[in-house]
């Protein structure tokens, strides 16, 4: 086991407000002092605090710089399910406000994605996100994770969870539930044969 993520999306109804946020920050002491390599955060990718959905910025921000003593690796899913028209340009702009989050504790961050992804379902209106758009998006949202060094993104996820092609949830994978290659493994595998050990020196304009 090479790291421990202190639960997923915090933020998402389980802690927040600030009393709330400051016991997560106690846990992840505790958790600190037996284990190394601990993931904080692995927030939702809310932009906005509503209610008992705090955003994953103010999350961070919430925590404060007294978590950094404690680790120093921030997760974040900078992705949502009905975000699909400007989803690239959500995650783009979720990165650069935690970057520059992350560059006043310091700079010394590793930032992990450890959720980021795009449906490929005929749920959306008017028109579907259909296996072309989700390979190109793929594709598209690696690219931008390279601009900002994100130094681990795990795609979510591998796997389509059902056949229903009207259910957002089910339609995530790079294969089918009956294990076929959709659009998006053959862009992906392509991206990544061709991208391995490359660094990303260029600035993007057109993201979506």
């Amino acid at each position: 086991i090479k790291y421990f993520e202190i639960l997923n999306e915090p933020n998402h109804g389980l802690y927040y407000n600030a009393e709330d946020v400051k016991n997560y920050s106690n846990l992840t002491n505790c958790v600190s002092k037996d284990f190394s390599n601990i993931i904080v955060g692995a927030t939702s990718g809310l932009e906005y605090t509503n209610g008992k959905y705090l955003s994953s910025l103010d999350f961070f921000k919430t925590l404060g710089p007294e978590t950094y003593k404690y680790t120093n690796i921030y997760s974040y899913h900078p992705y949502d399910i009905e975000n699909y028209k400007g989803q690239n340009t959500k995650l783009n702009r979720i990165n650069k406000t935690h970057q520059e989050f992350f560059n006043s504790l310091g700079g010394f961050v590793k930032k992990f994605i450890t959720e980021y992804g795009i449906s490929s379902n005929t749920a959306v209106k008017p028109t579907a996100i259909d296996e072309n758009i989700q390979a190109v998006k793929l594709v598209q949202q690696s690219v931008i994770m390279n601009e900002y060094d994100i130094d681990l993104a795990i795609q979510y996820l591998f796997c389509n969870t059902g056949n229903d092609q009207s259910n957002k949830s089910y339609n995530y994978g790079l294969i089918t539930d009956k294990y076929l290659p959709k659009m998006s493994y053959f862009s992906m595998k392509e991206f990544l044969i061709n991208t391995n050990g490359a660094e990303y020196i260029g600035t993007l304009t057109n993201i979506e």
